[in-house]
């Protein structure tokens, strides 16, 4: 989708559908668990950051964003260690409790070096969120629209599994989603955060669980596996 003369955007379902089968994906989360990640060997899979976790490893395929206040707090980190960054449309605000606002991702990269270096490269993937229709904002036709549940992970996690073309590999690994609303020590620093829904994070999991069920995928919990 093509915004003006130098900027495009990616459709974020339609890139999803397009990553390999053979490739293993694996969700980072901020929860305790990630204090695992030395024992994975992350060369071996598609990463996927969700959030502040891209501070912690050396690369990624993908940094999931859904609030722009941690792509502030992380863009500079994003930029240079993610190959794309994904972030709805209308990013959700925090000081506005979490909702999407009048501002694009084409306005904060107005704002931001970072964010507008990434749209310029054509490195951004992304889409309409059913927060937005629930604030009142059309969305983009030539968008994929895409519905956001308790926070970054289990979203995720549903658009993954409904977008994903395979008809086997059905898995998608993951470490630091362990369904509550505490931090590994490496993010202690940040603020924990919200949700449109206010829904406890505590059934996120619970979520997740769900779309095993409507996808026919399986979300493996490394940290369940792995020997402390």
């Amino acid at each position: 989708m093509i915004l003006n003369n130098y900027m495009k955007v990616i459709n974020f379902n339609i890139f999803i559908s397009n990553i390999s089968e053979d490739s293993n994906i694996i969700f980072l989360g901020k929860g305790p668990s990630f204090s695992l990640i030395k024992k994975i060997n992350l060369d071996n899979f598609y990463t996927v950051c969700l959030n502040h976790t891209i501070l912690n490893v050396d690369k990624c395929d993908i940094s999931s964003i859904i609030d722009i206040e941690n792509f502030f707090e992380a863009g500079k980190e994003i930029e240079q260690k993610a190959k794309y960054l994904a972030m709805p449309f209308r990013p959700h605000v925090k000081e506005k409790d979490f909702k999407p606002t009048d501002k694009t991702i084409l306005d904060f990269a107005k704002e931001d070096i970072y964010l507008d270096k990434m749209l310029k490269e054509n490195r951004v993937l992304t889409y309409n969120t059913n927060s937005g229709i629930m604030c009142g904002y059309k969305p983009i036709p030539q968008l994929p629209n895409n519905d956001l549940y308790i926070n970054n992970g289990d979203s995720l996690f549903g658009i993954f599994a409904r977008c994903l073309k395979r008809n086997s590999n059905r898995v998608i690994y993951s470490i630091g989603l362990d369904g509550g609303n505490s931090y590994s020590e490496e993010f202690e620093k940040f603020e924990v955060g919200g949700n449109i829904t206010g829904v406890s994070y505590s059934q996120s999991i619970q979520k997740i669980y769900e779309f095993e069920k409507s996808y026919n995928y399986k979300m493996v919990f490394l940290q369940r596996l792995i020997k402390k």
